[in-house]
């Protein structure tokens, strides 16, 4: 019981060391670290969707696109699953909204011959997402620069 209240004691004293923990940094530290986390599946699936685009034609691209856009879903199944950190939903919902547009223009390609045409299209569509993730990501910055 003495060991108990002695380590709780030693706890107390060294959280008060540190001063008070800034909750709102906190919160952005682990949404950047979840978001990036969640994403990584999917940024690897595109990597290895470009290597496949660099050096084959339809079916492969297709193969690859297919598995890209598991990696889509799973992200914003994800995303979706878990709120969003309070004071950030406007960055978690920029996350979600690239998450839907890899989802959609994934689909869209998947059904696709494959083609340059198609592959342009992706490209775009995939642009467009990363624009809001790049908007979101800057309002975590923001945030951290106003507190």
């Amino acid at each position: 019981m003495r060991r108990a209240a002695a380590c709780a004691l030693l706890a107390a004293l060294a959280c008060r060391a540190r001063g008070p923990v800034d909750a709102a940094a906190l919160a952005r530290k682990e949404c950047v670290a979840f978001e990036a986390a969640a994403e990584a599946p999917l940024g690897a699936a595109l990597r290895r969707l470009d290597e496949v685009v660099a050096r084959a034609n339809g079916a492969a691209r297709l193969e690859a696109a297919q598995g890209a856009l598991q990696e889509a879903n799973t992200l914003r199944e994800v995303l979706e699953a878990r709120p969003a950190p309070a004071g950030l939903e406007y960055a978690w919902g920029e996350e979600l909204t690239f998450a839907n547009h890899a989802v959609d223009g994934l689909a869209v390609f998947t059904r696709s011959d494959g083609g340059r045409e198609a592959l342009e299209r992706l490209r775009s569509v995939l642009a467009r997402g990363r624009t809001h993730r790049d908007r979101g990501r800057a309002a975590i910055a923001e945030s951290r620069r106003r507190s």
